[in-house]
């Protein structure tokens, strides 16, 4: 039988079925089919399988009756399974580089949007602190001071020592200090003269704030300040950074501040470009 012959000749050359189906370029299953008599090769393996184990056509298929298809029909047929082959290969690379773009898409817009959703993320080694979106207001500030100003993290704060007597004090220090600066600078922008005369030594009529209200059009502001000021000197110069939306530059306020009857106030204010 032709299944037997297949079967010996491929043992004869020390092919395995899985070698022998990858040099045939068909699965493992139609080389065991075969030798089992299940399925015939067609002609194209058949002259494949004669080339392969050094024999000629007729010494493969002896009294076998094969039926024989002309040559154009034959070099269809393979030609037909090496396009399929190369689809396949084709669409299988395709789907991978879709799903690493797909992948690599979602990781960038995940991270993106997770670092513009936290415009409040501090550096704790840069003594900056980040105010995005809905500032401090003046309604927050016992519950934030209660609560070590949530979203409003410092230096101070994070680099405080704990076995030092006075860390308390300088935490409540740095969050009545902060929260001064910053009510003091959303009146500045909102241009409030009354709300920030209450957190300034200056008076309501004399008291100078931004022409028109542009709180809502912030960009960002960020606090520039060196926690160690605050027991350093007097007064304590700080600046916050500022743009509006649509601007492609910043621009600065600068604030002096000192402690006057145990309370943080403002004692000046200017624009810097």
């Amino acid at each position: 039988m032709l299944g037997e012959k297949i079967k010996n000749l491929r043992e004869r050359n020390g092919y395995s079925q899985e070698r022998l189906a990858e040099q045939l370029g068909v699965s493992r299953q139609a080389v065991s089919k075969w030798e089992t008599g299940l399925s015939r090769p067609d002609m194209g393996n058949l002259i494949a399988l004669a080339k392969l184990f050094h024999i000629s056509f007729d010494e493969l298929i002896g009294n076998e009756k094969v039926d024989l298809p002309t040559e154009p029909v034959a070099r269809e047929q393979s030609q037909t399974e090496h396009k399929q082959r190369k689809k396949s290969r084709i669409f299988f690379i395709a789907g991978c580089l879709l799903i690493l773009l797909i992948c690599g898409y979602l990781y960038f817009f995940y991270f993106d949007t997770k670092d513009i959703g936290n415009p409040g993320t501090v550096n704790p080694d840069s003594g900056d602190s980040v105010i995005g979106g809905p500032k401090l207001s003046e309604s927050d500030a016992t519950s934030a001071e209660l609560d070590g100003l949530d979203g409003l993290e410092t230096e101070a704060l994070q680099e405080t020592p704990v076995d030092k007597p006075q860390d308390s004090l300088n935490a409540v220090e740095s969050v009545q200090f902060q929260t001064v600066v910053q009510n003091f600078a959303n009146a500045y922008f909102r241009s409030d003269q009354e709300e920030a005369a209450q957190y300034s030594v200056i008076g309501e009529d004399e008291i100078e704030v931004y022409p028109e209200d542009i709180f809502d059009d912030l960009a960002y502001m960020v606090l520039k300040w060196n926690p160690q000021d605050l027991f350093d000197q007097s007064p304590v110069c700080v600046q916050y950074q500022w743009q509006r939306k649509g601007s492609d530059s910043a621009d600065y306020l600068g604030l002096e501040v000192m402690k006057i009857n145990e309370e943080w106030k403002v004692t000046n204010c200017y624009l810097e470009k």
